[in-house]
């Protein structure tokens, strides 16, 4: 039980026995004190979800409520180049994409490999 390195791993992994099942993850990381802290969040997470229950999914949110909060919040604060270039980019990615306010934020991480109708509206 703890981190410990794999032979055939460059990473740290963590192990934990829950209910007589053992369990298993790569942190990811090659610092072992940064194994560490991940095995102790790992462990909150853990007993957080066995004492409280598991946490209320997180809401899924449309391209469109995204895009315009990240206009509002993030690219005000960004110098005039860095804005035009904003811009540009949510141009180009309306023209390829058509008009996807009414996708849900399913379809950003993994937009390489799904389609639009990957994800349900």
């Amino acid at each position: 039980m703890g981190v410990y390195r794999r032979t055939d791993a460059d990473t740290y992994w963590m192990s934990l026995v829950i209910d007589g099942k053992r369990l298993r993850q790569d942190t990811g990381v090659q610092d072992r004190t940064v194994a560490g802290e991940i095995f102790a969040a790992w462990q909150v997470q853990l007993a957080r979800a066995r004492w409280l229950g598991l946490p209320a999914p997180t809401p899924q949110h449309t391209v469109q409520e995204l895009v315009v909060e990240y206009l509002a919040k993030v690219t005000p604060r960004k110098a005039p180049t860095s804005q035009r270039r904003d811009h540009v980019v949510l141009e180009r990615f309306r023209r390829r994409w058509g008009a996807p306010w009414t996708w849900t934020s399913c379809a950003i991480k993994p937009w390489r490999t799904i389609s639009r109708s990957a994800c349900t509206t």
